[in-house]
């Protein structure tokens, strides 16, 4: 049995991962209490704390738990208002970007020969939007790490990126909910819709897999070709 390591396991594409997986031991990072299952471990953690991380961190350790594969979907987005924010700005960092680097740092040895870890960005990190820059500077900081860990790691462990575009999740329930704003965003997209989230677990399950043994250092977009649309 495969044992992985997820954060953002409780909820949208993280939790349709976990749901779709089976013969998995699962270790999962939530930022809020959950009762262990038979296969899944649930470690209370707040992502933008670091002294909480570090003490997830002794823990795994001091277990001397070891992956075949690790997951980082775990992410918020504070849109700015009026007046720029520097709180909201260090939370989103943290949690989306500074505690996947601080995790890895330390728990990088304990990925087994051969495994292999699948981080999520967005497009955000690739595109302009309006009022979010916090957001799409901390997933642009993924796409790029995605590429200097999977050199750090090579050629025992694969490292890859997966983009996901507008996909139906909590996250973006109010744009989903805005008829017009709905609509426009299906109309970006080559396929006209919206994403599912099990869309985008399936590519991270191919990801994690050995199907995708030759695959490493990729930026793989789930965007219904919203970035190569044109006019």
């Amino acid at each position: 049995m495969k044992n992985l390591l997820i954060t953002g396991g409780t909820s949208g594409i993280g939790k349709a991962l976990v749901d779709s997986l089976d013969n998995v031991n699962f270790d999962i990072i939530s930022s809020k209490e959950y009762k262990n299952e038979e296969n899944k471990f649930y470690y209370k953690c707040n992502l933008a704390n670091d002294s909480e991380i570090d003490n997830f961190i002794k823990l795994i350790k001091s277990k001397k738990n070891n992956y075949d594969g690790a997951v980082f979907s775990a992410g918020i987005t504070i849109p700015d208002k009026d007046e720029l924010d520097f709180g909201n700005w260090e939370e989103t960092l943290k949690i989306n970007f500074f505690s996947v680097s601080k995790i890895l740092k330390t728990l990088n040895t304990n990925i087994r020969k051969g495994g292999s870890i699948v981080l999520v960005s967005s497009i955000g990190g690739q595109l302009g939007f309006e009022n979010n820059p916090s957001y799409q500077i901390s997933k642009a900081a993924i796409i790029q790490y995605t590429k200097s860990l999977s050199v750090d790691l090579a050629p025992d462990v694969r490292v890859n990126c997966v983009v996901p575009g507008y996909i139906k999740t909590n996250m973006t329930k109010k744009s989903f909910n805005e008829n017009d704003r709905r609509k426009d965003i299906s109309n970006r997209t080559l396929l006209n819709r919206w994403g599912e989230q099990e869309e985008v677990a399936n590519v991270i399950r191919f990801l994690l897999s050995n199907e995708s043994s030759y695959i490493t250092g990729q930026i793989l977009n789930v965007d219904g070709g919203w970035t190569s649309k044109g006019i």
